[in-house]
C-alpha cells in the first residue's frame, strides 16, 4: 500500500497544477476579453461589440461562467444593456435589464 502513496501524491500535485493553470487562463481570458470590448468600443465597432456581448454570454470556459454566473451576476448583461440605451435601442435595453436584475436577485447567498 505505500507503494502507492508517491503515486497518488503526484497525481494530486499534477491535478492540482492542471487545475491552477486552467483558472489562470480562464481569468487572464477575462482579462483580454475586457481589453477587446474597450478598444471595439473606442474605435466605434459597433456591431463587432454588439457579437462580443452575445458571445460572451455563451461562454465555454468553465472558471469565466462560474466568475459570470455567481460572483458577478448580472454584470455582462447590464453591460450589453447600456450598449443598447447608448445604441438608441431602448426595448432591447429595458429587456436585458430586467434580465440582469433576474440573475442578480438569484445570486446565492453565498456569494453576496
Amino acid at each position: 500500500m505505500n507503494s502507492n502513496l508517491p503515486y497518488l501524491s503526484s497525481v494530486i500535485v499534477g491535478v492540482s497544477v492542471a487545475l491552477m493553470s486552467w483558472f489562470v487562463w480562464d481569468m487572464r481570458s477575462i482579462l483580454k476579453a475586457g481589453q477587446r470590448k474597450y478598444q471595439l468600443s473606442i474605435d466605434g465597432h459597433w456591431r463587432d461589440l454588439e457579437n462580443y456581448f452575445e458571445r460572451a454570454a455563451k461562454t465555454r470556459r468553465p472558471f469565466v461562467w462560474l466568475h459570470q454566473k455567481y460572483l458577478l451576476p448580472g454584470n455582462l448583461e447590464t453591460q450589453y444593456a447600456l450598449f443598447l440605451y447608448k445604441q438608441g435601442r431602448l426595448e432591447e435595453s429595458l429587456t436585458k435589464v430586467d434580465q440582469a436584475i433576474r440573475q442578480i436577485e438569484s445570486k446565492p447567498w453565498i456569494f453576496r
